[in-house]
């Protein structure tokens, strides 16, 4: 059949074709969303899962110690008599069926700063005590193999492992994941229990890179009097008189609660408000167990684990 000369093929209006453009660009916007959105959750998968990884060995490393060389040691070990008495001005020895001192154990903080400020947080005597462990000695790149990830393998701008800049030219390890741990005698009676929390730091590097007795500016801040604005025991908000610009934290980081020499207890930022330039709210996930006098912020302190107590039944040595 022959088409009529007067009919005429049937197609899309310009309005059609607008629409189906803005339609179209729509979805490859939602789609390109996706993409940054995809790129922040593997990251932060990724930081999980080394966190995990960090914390486990930093569990094994720290029973064997506390089996071999303090509850099979001598009784000299730095860490374990910082428990009844660090020094530096701090109350004598907790009584029996109460809490010890909280001690850092932190041998990578301990031997990457200087003499003089290596044993206290914030560098202060009279702060919560940080003390190595005796067996790493001051062989720093021993510590570091004991307490960091050690396949954090530094790669140059071709790919390749960093040799160059290792010391020997041997490969350069990062180190962006490390720990240290925090022991506290629940009652100073029982000598060899203690409550145990892991602290793993990322993007800290080793306070200040992989050069001992170097400081890290602002890597410890101690937070109290004016500055402290508002702590309540119950409430999750804390209120500072500081601006948030001179501040190591952002979402998700951590505090300390440092009040007295016998707390040491830990705080997940939720959010951050900054009310003026010297003033800032900062919403935690959990209630303050008690009023905070004294604030700790540690730089790169991306997770806290809750591990089972130290008991004096752990890792016991093999016979040779």
């Amino acid at each position: 059949m022959m088409r009529s000369p007067n009919s005429r093929r049937p197609g899309l209006s310009l309005t059609e074709v607008l629409v189906a453009l803005f339609v179209m660009a729509l979805g490859i916007i939602s789609l390109m969303t996706l993409f940054p959105l995809g790129a922040v959750q593997m990251g932060q998968a990724l930081r999980d899962d080394r966190s995990g990884q960090t914390a486990s060995q930093a569990d094994g490393v720290t029973r064997i110690w506390w089996q071999t060389q303090v509850v099979e040691g001598p009784g000299t070990e730095p860490a374990f008599l910082a428990l009844d008495n660090p020094g530096g001005g701090l109350f004598p020895k907790p009584l029996d069926n109460n809490p010890s001192y909280p001690v850092f154990v932190d041998p990578i903080g301990w031997q990457a700063r200087p003499v003089g400020n290596r044993d206290w947080i914030g560098s202060t005597a009279g702060n919560l005590p940080r003390r190595s462990i005796s067996t790493l000695g001051t062989n720093f790149q021993l510590t570091v193999r004991a307490c960091s990830m050690m396949d954090d393998i530094t790669f140059d701008q071709a790919g390749a492992p960093d040799t160059l800049s290792g010391s020997a030219g041997g490969v350069v390890r990062e180190g962006a994941f490390n720990w240290c741990a925090v022991v506290q005698r629940p009652n100073n009676a029982n000598r060899y229990v203690a409550d145990f929390k892991v602290l793993v730091f990322h993007t800290k590097g080793l306070y200040g890179g992989h050069v001992p007795g170097t400081n890290s500016t602002g890597a410890e801040v101690i937070i109290s009097g004016a500055q402290l604005a508002s702590a309540n025991a119950g409430g999750t908000q804390v209120a500072l008189n500081v601006p948030i610009a001179n501040l190591p934290i952002r979402s998700g980081s951590w505090i300390m609660d440092g009040s007295n020499a016998t707390v040491a207890n830990f705080y997940r930022i939720q959010s951050i408000t900054e009310l003026t330039p010297t003033a800032t709210i900062l919403e935690l996930d959990t209630p303050l167990k008690s009023n905070v006098t004294q604030l700790y912020i540690i730089r790169g302190l991306a997770d806290v684990f809750d591990r089972p107590q130290l008991t004096n039944s752990g890792y016991h040595r093999q016979a040779p």
